[in-house]
C-alpha cells in the first residue's frame, strides 16, 4: 500500500472515531418541494430522538462509503474519480438515494445491506474537513424531512440552520474535557511535538531547545497558546499537533515548553482556561 493510500485510510479512521457530540432536534415539519429549505427545530419531550436517529444513520452510511472508498483507492480509484465516474449513483445526485430502492450501482448495493434505519434518503458529496479534501453523508428521514449528518453531526439548536446537499458545521463550542482526557491530549500534542522536533533535528541538525524557541511552533510555544481550532492558522509544529488533535480535541488550547536541559513539555486546557493535562508528568 503507498504512502498515498496509508493516509488517506489513517485520515478516514481519525474521523470514525471523532466523538459524535450532541445530537439535533427533530423537524416540526416536513420540507417543501424546494430542496433547499432547512428542517425547523422543536421543544418537545425527547426532541432529540429523531435527529439523533438520523445523526446514527449518516455515520453508518459514512463508514460503509469509507469502505469502499479505501477499497476503491487500494486498486488505484481516487476519492475525487470516484465520484467523477458516478460509481455512487444516485446518492451523490441532489436527490440523493432512497434506501430500499434497486441500487444501480455497487456502493447502493451495499447501502441497502446496512442497518440504517427508516425510511431514508441519504447523500454523500466532496468537501474540505480540517483543511482536507473529504467527503460528508446526510441522510433525511423521508417522511418528517429531519436530516442528520456525519461528520459533524447536527446540534439540537443549530438543526434549523442545516440544507439538505450542503454540509454544514456548527459554530464552535468551548471544550469541556476533564482532567483525565485532557492528559490524554497532553500525550498525543508530545507525541506530535517530538515527531515535529525529531524530522527538523535530522534535515536542520539544530538541537530541540534552538528550534522551540526559534519559532518551531509559533503559537504553542506562546503566553496565549495555540487553540485547536478549524480556522486555525497553523504552521511548522503548531500544525504538526493540529493534524493529530483536530478531529477529537476540538478547542483545546496547548502550550509547548523547554526546559534548560532540553527537554520538550506540553500541557493543555479548556478554551476557558479551565482544566489541565500535562505530559510528561512531573
Amino acid at each position: 500500500m503507498n504512502k498515498k493510500i496509508t493516509t488517506f485510510a489513517f485520515a478516514v479512521l481519525c474521523m470514525l472515531t471523532a466523538a459524535c457530540g450532541k445530537v439535533a432536534s427533530p423537524a416540526d415539519r416536513a420540507p417543501t418541494d424546494d430542496e433547499d429549505t432547512a428542517v425547523t427545530a422543536v421543544s418537545t419531550d425527547g426532541e432529540d430522538t429523531a435527529v439523533a436517529s438520523m445523526n446514527a444513520n449518516a455515520k453508518t452510511a459514512y463508514n460503509c462509503l469509507a469502505e469502499y472508498m479505501i477499497d476503491n483507492e487500494c486498486i488505484g480509484i481516487s476519492m475525487q474519480q470516484t465520484f467523477d465516474e458516478g460509481m455512487l449513483g444516485k446518492a451523490e445526485t441532489a436527490d440523493g438515494f432512497t434506501l430500499g430502492e434497486d441500487g444501480g450501482s455497487e456502493f447502493e448495493k451495499k447501502l441497502n445491506r446496512t442497518d440504517i434505519s427508516g425510511k431514508v434518503t441519504i447523500y454523500t458529496a466532496l468537501c474540505e474537513i480540517h483543511g482536507e479534501n473529504s467527503f460528508f453523508v446526510q441522510v433525511k428521514d423521508t417522511d418528517t424531512g429531519v436530516i442528520g449528518q456525519y461528520p459533524s453531526p447536527i446540534d439540537a439548536e443549530d438543526a434549523d440552520k442545516v440544507v439538505w446537499n450542503e454540509y454544514f458545521v456548527s459554530e464552535p463550542k468551548p471544550s469541556s474535557f476533564d482532567s483525565d482526557e485532557l492528559d490524554l491530549a497532553a500525550k498525543v500534542a508530545y507525541n506530535a511535538a517530538m515527531t515535529y522536533l525529531t524530522e527538523e533535528q535530522d534535515e536542520t541538525g539544530a538541537d530541540f531547545t534552538d528550534i522551540v524557541t526559534n519559532g518551531g511552533f509559533p503559537q504553542a510555544y506562546s503566553a496565549e497558546g495555540f487553540t485547536v481550532a478549524p480556522d486555525a492558522a497553523a504552521e511548522k509544529g503548531d500544525s504538526a499537533i493540529y493534524d493529530d488533535m483536530c478531529y477529537n480535541y476540538e478547542n483545546v488550547v496547548v502550550h509547548a515548553d523547554i526546559s534548560s536541559s532540553g527537554d520538550l513539555s506540553v500541557t493543555v486546557t479548556n478554551t476557558d482556561g479551565s482544566g489541565q493535562g500535562m505530559y510528561p508528568k512531573e
